[in-house]
């Protein structure tokens, strides 16, 4: 159980709501070292990086979680592709490039076109 992804998910929920960073950041590096093809574990560690200002690194980390959700509706059990667009669409719009955000997140409502987050910023 040590090495498998949901425990590791979970050691860094709980770090980071703890506000331990590095503890947070390392156990989402493990869990992405155990399953590199997780679109789950790239997603959330991407919103950890652009949770923490650093912008420049959660923006190619949310992409490889798009690479890899790219047309999923489940996204490991929690929204699919639909919501992974919406959380890139709002972290380019929380990293001020407006005009990426407005076009992920109009790609997202393609998709599906009930997440509030969505309706809000292009509303």
């Amino acid at each position: 159980m040590k090495n498998s992804l949901r425990p590791r998910l979970h050691g860094a929920g709980e770090a980071y709501y703890e506000w331990d960073w590095l503890d947070a950041e390392n156990e989402f590096q493990k869990a992405i070292k155990i399953k590199p093809e997780s679109a789950r574990a790239h997603h959330e560690y991407a919103l950890f990086l652009i949770w923490r200002g650093r912008t420049d690194e959660a923006i190619p980390e949310m992409n490889r979680a798009l690479a890899l959700e790219s047309t999923s509706l489940t996204l490991e059990s929690f929204g699919g592709a639909a919501f992974v667009n919406t959380d890139a669409g709002m972290m380019l719009y929380w990293a001020r490039k407006y005009d990426r955000a407005i076009e992920q997140l109009h790609k997202a409502s393609e998709m599906d076109s009930f997440f509030w987050e969505r309706i809000c910023i292009l509303e």
